[in-house]
């Protein structure tokens, strides 16, 4: 083997591991600034490059409180939409992204359709920027806080039907998915969760019934709230009722039977 042909070999080696190296697993972080401007609602769109790869996306942590349109990702391109009741302001971060991609990448990312609304009661919208910069992912050992679900009726969503509304935030990964169970006394089986999304439809048995909603994070970590329907609650109560009454009456009745019938008098 000739010296340039050694040479050759072993700047073919040198620029596989350069770009290796340069093309990794990251963690990049979508920021807004407000700038001083308190803001109550934002959407957008973020395109990415066609050489990144996003793996997953993460709202943990969000400015967001609630969102109209979870950033996913389509064809590299994802939409998002959310407001926060009470404002948020300065810099503040959106959601995550996990995936692979170079340093240089970043600078390739470019947001459209960006649109800020001011927490002035009138939906006045203001200029925001938004960019997107590395960052790294903690460990989320924290499971989502407390939420409270509701049941509601509306003549615009499942034609008048009753429904059930949830939200949870999760200050870490962020929420992942939920999963809900109904019983009548005792806890759900595993066989019993399914995985749902709000609004749910609720059928006229599931008012009967206790309602176990489970918001599960990103990481795995979970938090169970039990819902008690009104119907539920009077089914249960009209229940006991008729527990007592018939544990009453079975008293009563044993009570006739172990009493001894009074001694006659004798007759001479």
């Amino acid at each position: 083997m000739n010296t340039h042909t050694k040479i050759l070999k072993v700047l073919i080696v040198i620029l596989l591991l350069g770009f290796c190296h340069e093309v990794s697993a990251s963690t990049a972080v979508v920021q807004v600034d407000t700038a001083a401007n308190q803001v109550n609602a934002l959407e957008g769109t973020l395109l990415v490059p066609n050489n990144v790869k996003i793996d997953k996306i993460l709202t943990g942590n969000s400015a967001i409180s609630f969102w109209v349109e979870l950033p996913k990702n389509l064809n590299n391109k994802i939409s998002f939409s959310g407001i926060t009741p009470g404002a948020f302001v300065g810099k503040r971060n959106i959601f995550i992204l996990e995936g692979s991609w170079t340093e240089k990448d970043l600078s390739n990312f470019k947001f459209n359709n960006v649109h800020a609304l001011l927490n002035d009661g009138k939906g006045t919208e203001v200029k925001v920027s938004m960019k997107v910069i590395t960052s790294e992912l903690q460990d989320d050992t924290t499971i989502p806080e407390a939420f409270i679900p509701v049941v509601s009726t509306s003549t615009e969503i499942f034609n008048g039907n009753p429904f059930l509304v949830f939200a949870a935030q999760d200050k870490g990964t962020g929420v992942s998915h939920y999963e809900l169970a109904f019983t009548y006394l005792f806890p759900p089986s595993e066989k019993d969760w399914r995985v749902v999304e709000s609004p749910f439809l609720l059928t006229n048995s599931d008012l009967h019934k206790k309602i176990y909603i489970k918001a599960v994070d990103n990481a795995g970590n979970e938090r169970i709230v039990i819902f008690k329907p009104d119907a539920y609650t009077l089914w249960f109560r009209i229940g006991i009722l008729l527990a007592m009454l018939i544990l009453v009456s079975i008293i009563a009745v044993l009570r006739k039977l172990w009493v001894k019938p009074s001694s006659q008098p004798s007759s001479y």
